[in-house]
């Protein structure tokens, strides 16, 4: 008959919670039929670990006996069957008994404990607008990860880049000073709107050389990166600009690509300027290979006091980057724009944020109502297995095979076991719902635990929601 070993550790450690009586019962032969009733001596007993040690040192073999094949009727249970094949059992001892009892009733919850063993209670979000993020991989049941993880990325957060003019056109007179005046307060007050977390860039294009045919060579391959960082230091930057030469957008914008980190949430390209492309270049089809870049940022267009005849060249870089072009003609109406615009963004994030909350909300449940469902089950089946084994003890006891005194020891092993894997199971469960807890809408993301291909979904995700909040705000 197949026997439990683990049952034998599990309970000869844990089984001392409860002491039994000795039996004057008699002391024939323990044949169990025909013969006199088995008695049972708690003497027979080994020294005990306190129950306390046994539940921290003995973890192994209690998981061992949970996942332990379905007896042999346990699938096809009749209590008077399994009384019967027990019938002409010999046995010296409650433990002896309790096994051989087992080996008949055993829990078929082997799967049950490996999937509770195996459930990893995640939360996941997309990385947000500001790069914000909580969770991990998709909420799910998942095998824990072996061997050295891949290099992760850290999540990014939202990225204003501003191409700026630096043509000599932008040096023209406009409200009393220049555009390029007008032009370095709008963004300015711009920029220091956005939130703390947004990192920022400032491009320039057309600032060398000058706006001769002699210089063309030189302007038109004149761009250079003037600022990158946080919102705050954008100002200083921009007062080091000076109009002078030609007009390489094209280039510029090309350019672009590289002052976003690969790594951001969202990303937003704002194009200043006064005319069209004068250096031969195509900024349609730069700012089409901009849009389809990792970032996937989007590109609004500013034409700044811009003729009615230039218009078609920068809506159509707009069109591509599944932005706006905004026909500015003075500072007021710049400062209209980008003030709605810094608006709009904090709509996105916030509509972003709160489709996240939800979404955090349902998973968070989902994880609980899992975690409590394998939990029950797993207690069920044990629950079920003990009432079987303690009918079947009674039934023993009651058709001579053992006396009482006997039958109180299978039961101490019982409860006692019964105990230990409820003790398991519970803890189990309570440390699966602290995890869930912890993972609530503000923690940031645990990359250790996602793939790169995993990573990569999320950030693709999120640029998409990004884009789609922001576009379904615009007027």
């Amino acid at each position: 008959m197949r026997r439990l070993c683990a049952i034998l550790t599990a309970t000869t450690l844990i089984g001392g919670l409860a002491a039994c009586s000795s039996s004057a019962e008699g002391s024939g032969d323990h044949t169990g039929n025909g013969g006199q009733a088995q008695q049972y001596d708690e003497r027979q007993r080994p020294a005990y670990l306190t129950a306390a040690n046994a539940l921290s040192a003995d973890q192994d073999a209690v998981l061992a006996d949970m996942q332990a094949p379905a007896g042999e009727r346990t699938h096809d249970y009749e209590r008077r069957a399994v009384i019967d094949a027990l019938r002409d059992h010999r046995a010296d001892s409650a433990e002896e008994w309790t096994r051989a009892i087992l080996d008949q009733v055993h829990a078929d919850n082997g799967e049950a404990v490996r999937t509770f063993l195996e459930y990893t209670p995640v939360i996941t979000t997309d990385a947000g607008p500001d790069g914000t993020t909580s969770g991990q991989s998709a909420t799910g049941e998942q095998p824990a990860t072996s061997g050295t993880p891949e290099p992760q990325r850290t999540p990014g957060g939202q990225h204003v880049a501003v191409v700026l003019d630096a043509s000599g056109s932008m040096a023209a007179a406009a409200g009393g000073t220049t555009r390029m005046a007008q032009a370095k307060t709008a963004i300015g007050e711009f920029v220091a709107r956005l939130p703390a977390t947004t990192t920022v860039s400032l491009r320039t294009y057309g600032e060398e050389g000058g706006n001769s045919d002699a210089d063309k060579a030189t302007s038109c391959a004149s761009t250079r990166l003037a600022y990158e960082g946080a919102p705050a230091g954008m100002a200083s930057a921009l007062q080091g600009i000076t109009p002078t030469g030609w007009t390489p957008m094209a280039a510029a914008v090309r350019a672009s690509t590289g002052d976003i980190p690969a790594d951001t949430a969202g990303a937003i390209v704002y194009v200043v300027s006064d005319g069209i492309e004068t250096c031969d270049g195509d900024p349609v089809a730069a700012v089409k290979e901009v849009a389809a870049t990792g970032a996937k940022p989007i590109v609004n267009v500013i034409g700044f006091q811009v003729g009615r005849q230039d218009h078609e060249q920068l809506k159509a870089m707009a069109h591509a980057g599944g932005g706006q072009f905004v026909d500015a003609q003075d500072l007021r109406a710049m400062r209209r724009y980008w003030n709605d615009d810094a608006q709009r963004i904090s709509r996105t994030w916030r509509n972003w944020r709160q489709s996240q909350q939800e979404s955090i909300r349902q998973q968070r449940e989902a994880n609980s109502k899992r975690v409590t469902e394998l939990h029950d089950q797993i207690v069920k089946e044990f629950d079920t297995e003990r009432g079987r084994a303690t009918e079947v003890a009674t039934g023993l006891r009651q058709a001579g095979v053992f006396d009482a005194a006997m039958q109180q020891g299978i039961n101490s092993e019982l409860r006692s076991r019964r105990q230990a894997m409820w003790r398991w199971t519970s803890d189990r469960r309570s440390d699966y719902q602290k995890d869930n807890n912890r993972q609530h809408w503000d923690a940031y993301l645990d990359t250790s635990r996602l793939s790169r291909e995993q990573s990569q979904e999320a950030y693709d995700r999120a640029r998409k929601q990004f884009r789609e909040y922001y576009q379904q705000s615009r007027p």
